[in-house]
C-alpha cells in the first residue's frame, strides 16, 4: 500500500514555476519608479522592450525574484 502512494506522487507533473518580475525605471529629472509586480513563466519581453524604446528613460533595471536580471543604459 505504501508503495503505490509513493508512484503516485511521482507520476504528478509539477505546475511550471512562476516567477516574480519588477522593473525599476529611471527617468532624467524624475525619481525612480517601481512598476507593478509580474508573476509569469517567462521574462516579460514586450513590457522590457516597451521600457527600453521609451526615450525619456534613461536607466531601467529588470528584476527577476528580488535579484538584478536584465539591465538597461542609455547613453
Amino acid at each position: 500500500m505504501h508503495q503505490k502512494t509513493v508512484r503516485s506522487r511521482a507520476k504528478r507533473k509539477q505546475p511550471p514555476r512562476r516567477r516574480g518580475y519588477r522593473m525599476r525605471v529611471y527617468r532624467a529629472s524624475r525619481p525612480s519608479v517601481d512598476l507593478p509586480l509580474i508573476w509569469s513563466t517567462q521574462s516579460p519581453t514586450e513590457a522590457w522592450e516597451r521600457v527600453i524604446q521609451d526615450s525619456s528613460i534613461v536607466r531601467a533595471v529588470l528584476y527577476r525574484s528580488g535579484r538584478p536580471f536584465q539591465q538597461f543604459r542609455r547613453v
